[in-house]
């Protein structure tokens, strides 16, 4: 699993039934180079949200591919489409 950072909390996308372990929040555990960093995890249920920041990792990267998408380029894909494809699960880290 990969995380993403837009902000100060990190992000997941996935498209597999596991993110239905998120509907409520959850305690996570994040190893980040050999590091632990605790905190919560909720599944984002507002698709424009998610649509809007896959859209801006998507824009981070050199290819959807690092993502697992295959995104022709054009027409660009809606947020509709976007939303569809992946779910966003928000992390946060206690500090």
């Amino acid at each position: 699993m990969l995380l993403h950072r837009l902000g100060p909390d990190p992000l997941v996308f996935t498209n597999a039934g596991w993110a239905a372990n998120f509907l409520d929040t959850q305690p996570v555990t994040v190893i980040r180079r050999g590091r632990r960093h605790h905190g919560q995890a909720v599944l984002c249920d507002d698709l424009g949200s998610t649509a809007a920041a896959l859209r801006a990792v998507l824009a981070q990267q050199s290819s959807p591919r690092r993502l697992g998408l295959v995104v022709a380029p054009t027409p660009q894909p809606t947020d509709a489409d976007l939303a569809t494809l992946r779910r966003m699960i928000c992390v946060s880290i206690d500090t």
